[in-house]
């Protein structure tokens, strides 16, 4: 979604405090697991898939709170790892809270998702 897109697609959430609400670059299903695909696409299997939740993972800020003021809206977040919410919807999307003693780097360039 474009910074515009965004700022008006959630205009009507009003973030508190410190705050972040984001959305994760990676694919995640309905069991708010990350799916692992491969770069052609196809879901893969991973053995040891619990200890993939355990890492840090990119997403894009979508609003954040008063008391924030190192990200912008569409900027990309780098977030320690398990320091989301679980998913809720908003306006027919998911999205998850954070705040901002969990981000350990931001940038406004779409990251690669390999943090292996």
């Amino acid at each position: 979604m474009s910074k515009k897109s965004i700022k008006n697609h959630f205009e009507n959430l009003k973030v508190l405090k410190n705050n972040i609400v984001v959305q994760f670059l990676e694919p995640v299903n309905a069991k708010n697991e990350f799916d692992q695909t491969s770069s052609s696409g196809r879901l893969l299997v991973v053995e040891g898939a619990e200890k993939q939740v355990n890492k840090p993972r990119w997403c894009e800020v979508i609003a954040f709170g008063p008391h924030v003021s190192n990200v912008e809206v569409g900027d990309f977040a780098f977030l320690q790892p398990l320091s989301w919410t679980t998913s809720i919807m908003f306006n027919g999307e998911r999205i998850w809270m954070t705040n901002d003693d969990s981000i350990l780097a931001v940038t406004d360039k779409t990251p690669s998702l390999d943090v292996s």
